[in-house]
């Protein structure tokens, strides 16, 4: 958290968050939503 990183995905993928961007901003910035295809 202290370091701009409110939620954690893969190493890779992650940024740290702007001020004022949704704490999830970071995950898997600069590409379109993509589910995982485990929910059905």
């Amino acid at each position: 958290h202290d370091q701009g990183y409110p939620s954690i995905g893969d190493e890779p993928i992650t940024t740290q968050v702007k001020d004022g961007e949704d704490e999830r901003a970071g995950r898997w910035r600069g590409t379109g939503k993509t589910e995982c295809g485990i929910h059905i």
